[in-house]
């Protein structure tokens, strides 16, 4: 997937394609550039994804060069949020009303960002 994404083997190990090997050299002229543009990040990886491992280090590794916002649910798995079913998914719930409340406050005056990996678990009925 990755070739197909890149086009390239070269281009792989990318920091520019990979958010993985961004962070791998913190010094680059890259994260420098995302440093100074202050971009805000919103992350959200459920916590039996694959992925969760690299999401968390990206966040933790960008931590304050960069306003980043992570949020990790519990037990859910890759793209849930994407998946349409009739029985409700509270985590996809949350994740979309904290995707929009990001959206909203960094279209706001003034953005302050909810720095750090935050984590949704669904109560018990």
């Amino acid at each position: 997937m990755a070739m197909t994404y890149t086009g390239s083997s070269g281009l792989v190990k990318d920091a520019t394609f990979s958010p993985y090997w961004l962070v791998r050299n913190l010094e680059s002229d890259l994260v420098a550039k995302l440093a100074k543009l202050q971009t805000p990040m919103w992350i959200c990886a459920g916590a039996a994804e694959t992925l969760s491992g690299e999401v968390l280090d990206f966040a933790e590794r960008l931590r304050g060069k960069v306003p980043i916002e992570a949020w990790l649910h519990e037990g859910m798995f890759h793209d849930w949020v994407m998946y349409t079913t009739d029985h409700p998914m509270p985590s996809k719930d949350a994740a979309m009303n904290n995707m929009f409340d990001f959206i909203t406050r960094i279209r706001g005056t003034s953005f302050t960002p909810a720095n750090g990996i935050h984590y949704y678990i669904e109560e018990w009925e």
